[in-house]
């Protein structure tokens, strides 16, 4: 796939039709897949004051047609750099589609500076935190998201001192890195992907390394013979992790609502999970 700076490529599910378009910020454009997922929330808020074209369920479909944003590389989450688009929000924005009988087409969208521009009627990830006042029309819960501390097996993690003189590889400024500061550790933030802090520790490079849920399910899926000890991330902080769901720009609440019913079908077929699956993840409940 042909792309060039400052501009990215639209995909038509129905018609494999590439053409230029405007594109807009990377709403997972931090290494990390928790620091995505928070700039996916972040960046949705200022992406939803800037553009009139989005539209209700009624007009979508009579368009025929749902644009989706997502970040072109930023597995599981989506890879768009190839012939043909994948990831766990490609399949999801798919099924969606084909359950509203709309064609999908995908917007990759990679600088966040162009947030006021974009043009896409939906994002596969939003976060769904208490008190929310965006004004997105957010769909229920699909996705948990959380960090975990990771070692290989038999070493025991349990409270931040057990992290005490040893190497630790996490994201620069996340919410670990802040606490383990105040501790006698060796902290190493040259990682910022995932998958690299878990070849790290693989590797005995690092002896602990903080990811999310997400990365780890990812690595496993690749990785069948890897094998971790893990304790939840609250051990550093009182922090807990946070729900991502689907939302919509400038819709309506049957647009919210009809896609809540649409995943409640995936959910009692199964096909849900098994998307999920092939990431190495699974849903969130319906209702947390």
């Amino acid at each position: 796939m042909k792309r060039h700076a400052g501009n990215s490529l639209r995909i038509s599910e129905a018609s494999g039709l590439c053409r230029s378009a405007i594109r807009t910020t990377d709403i997972f454009g931090i290494a990390s897949l928790a620091g995505r997922a928070l700039t996916a929330f972040l960046m949705v808020l200022i992406a939803s004051v800037g553009h009139a074209d989005a539209v209700t369920l009624a007009q979508m479909k009579k368009r025929g047609l749902m644009t989706v944003c997502a970040n072109p590389d930023s597995m599981p989450f989506a890879d768009g750099l190839g012939s043909k688009p994948a990831g766990l929000q490609v399949d999801l924005a798919r099924a969606l589609g084909r359950e509203l009988a709309v064609d999908v087409e995908f917007s990759w969208i990679e600088m966040r500076y162009q947030a006021a521009y974009v043009e896409c009627d939906a994002f596969m990830g939003v976060g769904i935190l208490p008190n929310d006042d965006s004004p997105l029309k957010k769909t229920e819960p699909i996705l948990w998201i959380e960090w975990l501390a990771v070692t290989k097996p038999g070493r025991s993690i349990s409270k931040i001192e057990d992290m005490d003189h040893l190497r630790v590889a996490v994201q620069s400024g996340s919410m670990p890195h802040a606490a383990l500061l105040k501790r006698p550790v060796d902290i190493s933030v040259a990682r910022t992907r995932d998958g690299e802090v878990l070849d790290a520790v693989t590797s005995g490079e690092v002896d602990v390394g903080f990811v999310t849920n997400i990365g780890l399910g990812w690595y496993l899926k690749r990785h069948p013979n890897a094998a971790f000890t893990q304790a939840h991330g609250s051990i550093v902080n009182n922090g807990d992790g946070y729900f991502m769901g689907i939302g919509f720009r400038r819709s309506d609440s049957a647009m919210a609502e009809e896609a809540n019913r649409i995943l409640d079908k995936l959910r009692k077929s199964g096909e849900l999970a098994s998307i999920f699956a092939n990431y190495g993840l699974s849903p969130a409940k319906m209702h947390p």
